[in-house]
């Protein structure tokens, strides 16, 4: 881990915010724990995808998929794109 530090000291002020890496690099400076940076990569994890959840329920045009039934979802998924792909104008 220390290797990572020192090879990627010159990452921008973005990549150094970017999830996970922030955390990490706070462990390797010692500001946390090891447990507390993976508690934190998890909560901010969860932060970005009720972002991401809300952003695209104020979309219009997203299509929703239940993926539990992962291989019905799939075939939907394909025949929408099939016929994306294959519209005549």
């Amino acid at each position: 881990m220390i290797r990572l530090k020192e090879q990627y000291k010159n990452w921008s002020k973005t990549a150094r915010q970017a999830i996970g890496y922030k955390e990490i690099l706070d462990y390797l400076d010692k500001k946390l724990t090891l447990e507390e940076a993976v508690e934190l990569i998890k909560r901010h994890t969860r932060n970005l995808a009720k972002r991401q959840i809300t952003w695209f329920k104020k979309e219009k045009d997203v299509v929703w998929f239940d993926v539990y039934n992962f291989e019905e979802a799939f075939n939907k998924i394909k025949i929408l794109v099939e016929s994306f792909l294959y519209e005549k104008d």
